[in-house]
């Protein structure tokens, strides 16, 4: 999934939590919201149902109807995203870094 179709998905589940989190909202749109953001998890996820391993320790099921389990995996997602790009990084750095060492497995360094 491309990058900017991840970053639309995120932002339309933070829509669908904001909604839902509103005092406004009746609890008929409330029980409309879940499978919308139940669906929203699973495009992101890349699963279509199953549980995911969240970072508070616990897996929560993408077919929950606890909004709080769906919170959960929306924030591992992001945390999971996140982690990526600093690996992407990290990755970067680390092979311009090679490039400039003169010594390696087949340059090894000078005997004295």
């Amino acid at each position: 999934m491309e990058k900017s179709e991840i970053l639309k998905l995120k932002a339309q589940f933070d829509d669908y939590k904001a909604e839902y989190s509103n005092i406004e909202t009746k609890e008929k749109r409330k029980k409309e919201l879940i499978p919308l953001m139940q669906a929203n998890l699973q495009k992101r996820s890349g699963k279509d149902d199953g549980n995911i391993m969240c970072i508070d320790g616990k897996e929560h099921s993408l077919t929950s109807d606890n909004v709080e389990d769906l919170y959960a995996i929306h924030g591992t997602l992001i945390a999971e995203s996140s982690q990526n790009k600093v690996t992407e990084v990290a990755d970067e750095s680390r092979e311009v870094a090679n490039e400039r060492n003169k010594y390696g497995p087949d340059n090894i360094y000078p005997k004295k």
